[in-house]
């Protein structure tokens, strides 16, 4: 039922391309005398993800009452961190990005996106790095700390060469390596047509890696709703997000 709609949910999104490189022969051979063997071509695939195109075909998967924008996650404590690419949020009136100058106040973020061209060991621990800064929100704010709400964190990458197995054992060793808490890991990680990795919340340190192929944008469109539909009351307190010590005559 779902197959159909996904096939091809991400060609907009994830721009591929095939660039050809050749590998040259030093021209010391042909000096002397020997014979060259031909040039031989090898394709190497350059992944984009377009974030616009990205943007508009989550707004049509995610609940409808929720937003998606890229604006900046803030919360009560005034800790703003950088990474997030996507905020998806309950829209609590329609101009609220515009009111928080350009940011989305936390208690009312139901998820972050985190986008990923063409995963590699690099770029893999910059973005767990992303999610983890996303992840600390509300931790040293008095409005939320009591809640201990950690915002639903989603990676989603163009491509990768790697496998899923060594995927997921350079997470789990990154993570170990560097003492970061469980808490702050992400929740799940979509590779467009390869798979999808998913935290393991039974067990501590601990992710599902399933090689879901052409499946996979329908398997993160199921586990990420999961997430998403989690009923929970918007509550906002404006008077904690204004950053002034100014006085008013009171009459």
């Amino acid at each position: 039922m779902f197959k159909k709609y996904f096939a091809n949910f991400l060609k907009k999104a994830v721009k591929k391309s095939d660039r050809a490189s050749a590998s040259k022969k030093t021209s010391s051979a042909v000096k002397k005398g020997v014979k060259a063997k031909p040039q031989t071509e090898s394709k190497k695939t350059s992944v984009k993800i377009d974030m616009k195109s990205l943007k508009e075909s989550l707004s049509g998967i995610i609940p409808a009452n929720l937003a998606i924008d890229s604006a900046r996650p803030v919360d009560a404590g005034g800790f703003s961190p950088d990474g997030a690419d996507l905020l998806i949020f309950h829209p609590y009136c329609r101009d609220i990005v515009k009111i928080m100058d350009g940011c989305v106040p936390f208690s009312i973020i139901r998820g972050a996106v985190f986008a990923v061209d063409n995963l590699d060991k690099k770029n893999l621990q910059e973005v767990v790095n992303r999610v983890s800064g996303v992840k600390k929100l509300s931790m040293y704010s008095d409005e939320e700390s009591s809640r201990n709400v950690r915002v639903p964190s989603f990676v989603i990458a163009g491509g990768t060469s790697s496998g899923m197995m060594e995927i997921k054992n350079d997470i789990l060793n990154y993570y170990t390596n560097n003492n970061i808490d469980s808490e702050h890991e992400f929740d799940i990680m979509m590779i467009a047509d390869k798979g999808i990795i998913v935290k393991n919340w039974r067990e501590p340190r601990s992710f599902i890696a399933l090689e879901t192929q052409e499946d996979t944008m329908m398997w993160f469109f199921i586990l990420m709703n999961e997430y998403l539909d989690v009923k929970s009351e918007v509550e906002i307190d404006f008077r904690k997000y204004v950053r002034t010590e100014k006085t008013y005559r009171e009459y």
